[in-house]
């Protein structure tokens, strides 16, 4: 081999005028000046790699969720077919296609109330009927659209003319149904609850008939009354809550109250209630009388059904049930009370004041000592006739005065002989109120027979009867009852407040 080609390649003498060929390309580096020093290749700044030496790209995205294939990406496979810090698309994808789920499985639970009806209609449209829809829209805010199936058209009313209940449905999308609580002659009374104010109250559905409706805005009116004066309620009456027309109902909404006073007496068998317990009612059902005789208001239908608990475990009570309540100056139906506790003035014909809600509570004092009814007739005419059983015949003064006379008494005032449909009759002063109330104080039995006389304009009042000391003997006052406190009218009056059902689009089907 020549010396020369043992030599390294850049030591070889290049002229300065022939041309490279590509054998003799630059190297990318140089020696130093010095040739004694010691040899050190330099890396010119300018290096590049070749793009077929690059490492391998790693994705983290490891599992298509579309196709459960591996994206590990190496050299031998895809050396370049994804960058780095380059996300894939099916991720995007995914996560949008998730979301689309998720608000398509969302629930009425989740939604933040009040919603808009266009957001009902929009993603719960599953869950309304189609004529529901046109009603939702005159709504602004929907707090509640139902969970029970209702009917596919507008059928709202049974053969009564009382609204159909449905469980678990809405009332003015607002209210859920709960339970259904007592029917009657007006209408109907159930639970409901509250999902704007997250309370459970109670709403009387008024018949969708006019001579109903008319009567509606009188307890309206009254209601409206009673709690304007009564802020401290001290009078131990239901307070008006909310007041609205629903497919042509008119709803009152009441605060929600325990059992009724005959229910207590069921429960314990019908065998009476302790004294001690009864004069804590009677207290309190006096305070209402009072305060209701302020306004000159008659309630007209006082019973043990219509005398509420408070609490399951309290002895406070309210007087609920304005139904057939009437102002004192006012003409007042003549088919008022109940049957059990009517008093004679209804049954004979005589002018009607607030002293026939005196008589029935002396005759829920004594059911409430008893168990069982003190005047219980089939009709009219027997409970004259079991009136005159313990009282005897009504004094000539107030038979002259009863419109009705000819149908009970003779030409002398003297009671006419009366059989029931069983053929039982019935004969006055055969019994005894004392006998009856067996075991009673004689201060109890003396408040009794002040409260059933048979001239109401001796009757005991209201305010006579809280002063009666037997009422007070070994008795805690209760929390909420104020004795012969004065109730001063609201500032505002009552008429500019007044319910009209005529101006809430009310119509008469």
């Amino acid at each position: 081999m020549r010396a020369q080609d043992t030599l390294p390649l850049s030591t070889r003498k290049i002229n300065s005028n022939s041309s490279l060929s590509s054998v003799d390309m630059p190297l990318p580096f140089s020696f130093p000046s010095n040739p004694m020093s010691k040899l050190k290749p330099k890396i010119k700044s300018s290096l590049n790699l070749s793009v077929d030496r690059r490492p391998p790209q790693i994705d983290t995205q490891l599992v298509s969720p579309k196709t459960h294939t591996s994206f590990i990406v190496t050299p031998k496979e895809y050396p370049e077919k994804m960058p780095i810090n380059a996300r894939p698309h099916t991720t995007k994808f995914s996560q949008k296609h998730f979301n689309l789920e998720k608000r398509r499985k969302r629930s009425w639970e989740d939604m933040k109330l009040p919603v808009n009806p266009s957001t009902v209609i929009k993603q719960f449209s599953h869950r309304i009927q189609e004529w529901e829809k046109e009603e939702i829209i005159k709504y602004t805010n929907i707090y509640y659209i139902g969970k029970s199936v209702r009917p596919p058209i507008k059928d709202f009313d049974d053969e009564d003319r009382d609204y159909k209940i449905y469980i678990g449905d809405h009332i003015n999308f607002r209210y859920e149904i709960i339970a259904e609580l007592g029917k009657g002659s007006y209408g109907q009374v159930i639970e409901v609850y509250d999902h704007a104010t997250r309370q459970t109250l109670a709403m009387k559905i008024i018949k969708n008939h006019k001579d109903f409706h008319e009567q509606a805005q009188i307890e309206i009116d009254i209601l409206k009354l009673l709690k304007d004066n009564d802020r401290d309620h001290s009078s131990n009456i239901v307070h008006l809550e909310e007041i609205f027309v629903f497919r042509n109902h008119i709803c009152i909404v009441f605060e929600l109250l325990s059992i009724n006073l005959y229910d207590l007496l069921k429960k314990n068998q019908f065998k009476g209630l302790s004294v001690t317990l009864i004069k804590r009612f009677s207290i309190q059902i006096l305070q209402a009388l009072s305060f209701l005789s302020k306004f000159n208001i008659i309630h007209c239908d006082l019973k043990p059904e219509n005398i509420l608990l408070v609490h399951i475990s309290r002895s406070s009570v309210k007087v609920i049930d304005f139904g057939s309540s009437s102002y004192g100056n006012n003409r007042i139906q003549t088919y008022i009370q109940s049957r059990f506790y009517r008093a004679p003035e209804v049954i004979l014909g005589i002018p009607i004041t607030a002293a026939i809600d005196i008589w029935s509570f002396g005759c829920i004092l004594a059911e409430l000592f008893t168990g069982a009814p003190l005047f219980s007739g089939e009709d009219e005419k027997e409970q004259l006739m079991c009136m005159m059983e313990i009282l005897g015949p009504p004094p000539v003064e107030v038979v002259q005065i009863a419109s009705k006379r000819d149908c009970y008494f003779d030409k002398s005032y003297q009671p006419k002989e009366l059989v029931n449909a069983r053929g039982r009759k019935r004969y006055p002063n055969s019994k005894d109120l004392k006998t009856i109330l067996n075991g009673a104080d004689e201060g109890f039995i003396r408040l009794i027979e002040e409260c059933i006389n048979w001239n109401p304009a001796i009757r005991v009042t209201p305010q006579k009867a809280l002063e009666n000391p037997w009422l007070y003997e070994n008795v805690r006052k209760p929390l909420n009852v104020r004795y012969n406190s004065a109730a001063r009218p609201a500032s505002n009056t009552y008429e500019d407040q007044r319910f009209d059902y005529r101006k809430n689009k009310v119509s008469f089907a």
